[in-house]
């Protein structure tokens, strides 16, 4: 992690190569990580490990929901609702019929 004298080193580098109206990036690790414990905007992550396939089914699927819903919150209500409709029985009878993957939790 570099430190702020070292930021504003590479600030100044940047600077001197080009157009300072390009959009960035800029934080102090240890204030940005106080606002995410403080949460101000009430926003949490759903972040899930999982094969390279299995994120651009995903990903795929996630965008395919929010354009034909229009919104991304309504796109997740209407994703988790269809999730809790499903039975456990027939989540278990679908595992069955998956071929044996290797699990990463």
């Amino acid at each position: 992690m570099p430190s702020l004298k070292e930021v504003a080193d590479r600030v100044n580098f940047l600077l001197s190569k080009g157009d300072g109206e390009r959009k960035c990036h800029f934080g102090l690790v240890d204030v940005e990580a106080k606002e995410r414990i403080a949460n101000p905007k009430r926003r949490t992550r759903f972040i899930k490990e999982m094969e390279p396939e299995e994120y651009s089914e995903w990903n795929a699927e996630w965008d395919r929901y929010v354009d034909a819903a229009g919104n991304p919150v309504i796109a997740r209500s209407i994703m988790l609702r269809l999730l809790k409709q499903l039975p456990e029985a027939s989540i278990k009878r679908l595992a069955e019929d998956e071929p044996s993957k290797p699990t990463s939790n």
